[in-house]
């Protein structure tokens, strides 16, 4: 993620990550504690699912940190639960529909002992809610 944003010309405050383990032990809860308790100053979360935003908001709101007020959240996937957060989540959609049928035709393509190709550019669409700051 770091060298995207300096492709974007942001430099990020700090590079947190909760662990792996902690989604691994079904505990993003402790991984969202840690890091916000962690980095008091921190003033956005990038989370990789819209399901590993909902234990930065709850923390977030044990905290008394108010979002998007103090600290933006953002995420990928979409999902419906994000439209019911409160407030609701800015997340990613990806095509997921899109990237099926290529699948499917890649599959096609092979069982037919033809080769199309492995790359194949899907656009992903940011789907702006009220869970980000505007500066």
């Amino acid at each position: 993620i770091n060298s995207v944003f300096k492709e974007e010309g942001i430099e990020p405050a700090a590079e947190v990550q909760i662990n792996l383990y902690d989604y691994q032990q079904l505990n993003p809860h402790g991984g969202a504690m840690r890091m916000l308790s962690h980095y008091p100053d921190i003033s956005a979360v990038i989370c990789v699912t819209d399901n590993l935003a909902l234990p930065v908001y709850q923390v977030a709101e044990q905290m008394e940190l108010s979002v998007p007020e103090d600290i933006s959240v953002v995420s990928l996937d979409d999902q419906p639960v994000s439209r019911f957060l409160s407030p609701p989540l800015t997340t990613v959609r990806q095509p997921l529909e899109d990237i099926g049928r290529r699948l499917a035709k890649l599959a096609e393509s092979y069982a037919e002992g033809k080769y199309l190709g492995c790359f194949s550019m899907v656009p992903p669409r940011l789907i702006v809610r009220k869970s980000i700051k505007n500066l």
